[in-house]
This record gives C-alpha cells, structure tokens and sequence, in this order.
C-alpha cells in the first residue's frame, strides 16, 4: 500500500476531517491532499516527506513510524528509520551530559528543518469571485501554487480574487482575500457563496431557515434574497 493511501485510511477509520489532521500533526491541509493523493498536482512529481513531517503524521493517529509504515511498499521515498533506532542505541550508552548534547544538536537540527518546511506551503490558488453580480466560475481553474506561509491567516484552504467592487472599500476591487473552506457562517460574516443557476460572489450573510440575505459593504448595491436553499457557503473571508 502506498503512504498516501494508507494515511487516509487511517485518518477515515478515526473519522478525522483533513483540516483536523491537519491541525494535529501541524501541517496544512493542502499538504495532506497532496500526500494523500501521493502527487504535487503543479509538478506531477511524487511527494516525499520528511521524518519529521512522518513522525507528526504518526503521532497524529495515535502510532508510532513504524506502525504507520507497516506494510508501506517499498518503493515508497522515505527516510530511513533505522537510524533513529542506531542513534537511540549509542545515546542510551553515553553520560548523561553528552546526551544532553545530542538532545541540544537534534533539537538545533529540528528547528532548522521545521523553518525550511514550513517557510513555503501549498495553496488552492485560481479561481475568481464576483463583489456585486455573481459570475459563473470554473472550478478547473483551481490550481495549486507555492505560498509563503508567513503571509497566510490561520486555517486558510484558499486564495479567491474579488473582481467587482461591491465589498468596497473593505475587499477592494482586483484583490485577493483567503477563505476557509467551510459550509456554514455565521450571520454578518462575510463568506464566498455559490447561488444556484446564477454564480460565485463574495458577501455579507443573514440567513433563517427561510431565506439568505446577501448584503454588499458598498452601498450602491441592493441587498440580494434568496431561498435557503439556493444559497451554498463555500468559504469564509479571513480579514
């Protein structure tokens, strides 16, 4: 069985979401669908993680390394586990100040590792959102492109651009904001939502069982009424 598919197996047997393994081995959850799917869908190249990244994922569903690769073929590009167990070996037999210089060194070489992982990350990057009018979107226009992380709001799924001006001055016109990827909001949040038969467009939400009210910032536009069910949330905005 490939790594990828192993995880999510294992991830569905607990009944973990993406983002919640995510959140748990300290990872985003675009990487997760990648290593799931065992490719990077930008370069079609396979995905190699690294120990540590291993080693969170483990500890994530409650296993050591060696459970989670039980029965991973061969094939797969990992490192190799072994030397965490020959290093154990020659710890155990040395003082205990020289153990604390190794723990000092590993430590130092961890720190290192987690700036070079962590400093770039993969993001759904592509497709468009009206601010006033919906406009029909093409999910095949969603790609996945390299993001510095330390610009991206905690929990961020994707980047949208906002190409009306309808949320200004708040979300300018020709802007990118985040979303969180999630089905619901609450009332005077703003989310990107899905209009049936009609398009995509970025607003404040008020719904009831009823009906959703779709309230632009820019005053110059009405409110928009629709029917509950007319009406999917596809994301939320972070601001």
């Amino acid at each position: 069985m490939e790594l990828g598919k192993k995880i999510k197996m294992l991830r569905t047997e607990r009944r973990m979401t993406m983002q919640e393994l995510a959140d748990a081995s300290d990872l985003s959850k675009g990487y997760i669908s990648m290593l799931e799917k065992g490719r990077n869908p930008q370069t079609k190249k396979p995905i190699v993680p690294s120990l540590n990244t291993v080693s969170n994922i483990s500890e994530a569903l409650g296993l050591s390394i060696e459970q989670l690769l039980e029965g991973v073929d061969s094939d797969v590009e990992l490192p190799e586990i072994s030397v965490i167990s020959q290093i154990n070996k020659v710890t155990s037999q040395l003082t205990p100040p020289r153990q604390q210089k190794v723990y000092h060194y590993a430590e130092e070489q961890l720190d290192e590792q987690q700036l070079e992982e962590h400093s770039n990350i993969y993001m759904i990057h592509g497709r468009a959102s009206a601010a006033g009018s919906a406009i029909e979107v093409d999910d095949n226009d969603a790609r996945m492109n390299v993001v510095n992380s330390s610009t991206i709001p905690n929990g961020a799924d994707e980047i949208v651009k906002i190409t009306g001006d309808s949320m200004e001055p708040l979300i300018k016109k020709g802007s990118s904001v985040y979303i969180r990827h999630q089905p619901t909001i609450e009332n005077g949040e703003i989310a990107i939502v899905r209009i049936e038969d009609i398009g995509v467009t970025c607003k404040k939400v008020y719904k009831n069982n009823k009906e959703v009210r779709l309230k632009s910032i820019n005053t110059t536009y009405d409110d928009m009424i629709f029917a509950a069910d007319e009406i999917t949330i596809l994301g939320k905005v972070l601001l």
